[in-house]
């Protein structure tokens, strides 16, 4: 399976829970923007190592991030 993992950048309040709660330390807060709220959105810098555990998305109260895990075509 794979994992996609979506971030709804605008809405995210730059708190940092999802970067501490993920298992993979994939997810950085972006100190070089800020979002429409004043906050430095979270990102991933590389989505194809997400094994879609939902972690981040379960932490966040927000609702930033959605997680998904898709089958992979045999």
């Amino acid at each position: 399976m794979e994992s996609c993992i979506y971030i709804h950048e605008d809405r995210c309040a730059g708190c940092g829970s999802c970067v501490e709660e993920c298992p993979q330390s994939l997810l950085s807060l972006d100190i070089s923007r800020v979002n429409g709220i004043q906050a430095h959105p979270v990102t991933i810098a590389k989505p194809q190592l997400c094994v879609g555990c939902g972690r981040c998305a379960n932490i966040c109260t927000h609702g930033v991030l959605d997680v998904h895990r898709k089958h992979r075509a045999r």
